[in-house]
């Protein structure tokens, strides 16, 4: 996690000419923000509203639309992870003093104080909404029932002297994927509460994790810049390419065939990863030279948004074409004939 102590403003980037396969600037409007150090952020389901979250300050809720605050919410600090119910109805905010909460959404008054355990780094809402999962850089994940507040299971994930560096659950709310540092993925069934597959491939730390919308693909990517994409079902990997310069630091599928991913050498692209193409490559603020450490997605409002190092909250519109459904993934396997035309960068 990282400590940004800038202040915080919003900006809303207007959705730039598309260049294909080419590097354009985003041209942002500043809007003036009221929080420092943002630490995490969620975008509601329907796309109208972006939780944020702040070591130093309350949480804030924001109208997307017209980038104006709607909420602050009292009484929580240093808020490390944030994470609104697959129905939007309720909102969950986590923090390093292993304090868990769920507001609703409906008046955002808090309806449940969950018992105090473990510091807090990652939440996710799985399974309906029924159970809520809290994992913390340590290792143990824990799994809530909303509904009674009561401890469902913990998940023992601990690998020894490694460190848990993300956390993502599958649409579908029966999958969940953890990041470890020593490059390792682990998938566990929540159904049946059993890890299915170690996933090995990654030479360093891999920092961010993805799910296709189908629940077919998780996308993990790591520290040199590259991405991977792997079966849930198999536990194969099924693509592999070099995808930045730097460490990624944030991904998301915007439908089973494009994927957005951002990282340290400032750059946001979008792939195709059925050819490892890059559809759209762009900087959040040229001038800074900042870099994007969250990326939200609502296939809903077509919209992304977009947290980056120096707190800067960026709404952006990408090409119709990335929302476009057409559940067709052929993705190569690694070192196939169409990997010679894949992305290819130089790392340090």
């Amino acid at each position: 996690m990282f400590m940004l102590l800038l202040r915080l403003q919003f900006v809303l980037l207007v959705a730039p000419t598309v260049i294909l396969g080419g590097e354009q600037s985003c041209s942002p409007q500043t809007f003036p923000g009221g929080q420092t150090s943002l630490s995490c952020l969620a975008f509601s389901p329907d796309g109208r509203t972006v939780v944020t979250g702040s070591h130093e300050g309350n949480p804030k809720v924001w109208d997307v639309s017209h980038l104006q605050l709607l909420q602050k919410i009292e009484g929580i600090e240093h808020t490390t992870a944030v994470a609104y119910s697959r129905a939007g109805t309720n909102v969950a905010f986590g923090n390093r003093d292993g304090v868990l909460r769920i507001w609703n959404t409906a008046d955002w008054k808090e309806s449940r104080v969950f018992p105090k355990k473990n510091p807090i780094d990652f939440l996710a809402y799985a399974q309906d909404d029924r159970t809520l999962i809290a994992a913390g850089s340590w290792g143990e994940v824990q799994l809530w029932d909303v509904a009674t507040g009561r401890e469902l299971a913990v998940l023992p994930t601990s690998t020894q002297q490694e460190i848990m560096t993300a956390l993502t659950v599958s649409l579908s709310g029966d999958l969940l994927a953890t990041a470890w540092s020593d490059g390792t993925i682990r998938l566990w069934d929540l159904n049946v509460k059993k890890e299915r597959f170690i996933l090995k491939g990654h030479l360093c730390s891999v920092g961010t994790l993805a799910f296709s919308p189908n629940g077919r693909a998780v996308a993990s990517a790591d520290e040199k810049g590259i991405i991977k994409l792997w079966s849930p079902s198999t536990g194969k990997a099924l693509a592999s390419w070099s995808g930045h310069e730097a460490d990624v630091k944030a991904l998301v599928f915007t439908n089973e065939n494009f994927i957005v991913s951002s990282a340290l050498d400032t750059k946001i692209k979008i792939w195709d990863t059925t050819t490892r193409h890059t559809l759209l490559e762009c900087r959040a603020d040229p001038n800074s030279h900042s870099s994007v450490y969250w990326i939200a997605s609502c296939p809903t409002t077509k919209k992304l948004i977009f947290g980056s190092g120096p707190g800067f909250i960026m709404v952006f519109t990408p090409p119709d074409k990335v929302w476009t459904t057409t559940d067709v993934q052929q993705h190569s396997r690694p070192n196939g004939n169409s990997e010679a035309r894949k992305a290819s960068v130089s790392h340090p």
